[in-house]
């Protein structure tokens, strides 16, 4: 995705990835040399919430910073995937949600 968008890493402000698995989604940052502080996740709180995961962890993710360009991506059982960089308002901020 990053190629075919002609971006590379350090032009995504955070990757939000699918929550179902901590191992393979920290193999997959660890693989792509993601800093942790840009993967969050609300796998530890929440478990795995299905396809409600991503839009979950968008909405608890405290980012320190303005973000420009969001990476997420959904994946499950087999090869399927999907994927999308989104770009967001310099004034957008995640914040966190009283639950």
């Amino acid at each position: 995705l990053l190629s075919f968008s002609r971006k590379n890493e350090n032009d995504i402000d955070a990757y939000v990835f699918h929550q179902a698995n901590k191992l393979i989604n920290d193999a997959i940052g660890k693989r792509l040399a993601i800093a942790e502080s840009k993967r969050p996740s609300s796998l530890f709180d929440y478990g795995n919430t299905a396809s409600a995961s991503i839009p979950l962890t968008l909405g608890l993710f405290n980012h320190k910073n303005t973000c420009s360009q969001v990476l997420l991506c959904g994946f499950g059982v087999g090869f399927s995937v999907g994927s999308a960089i989104v770009p967001v308002s310099k004034s957008f901020t995640f914040q966190n949600l009283d639950i």
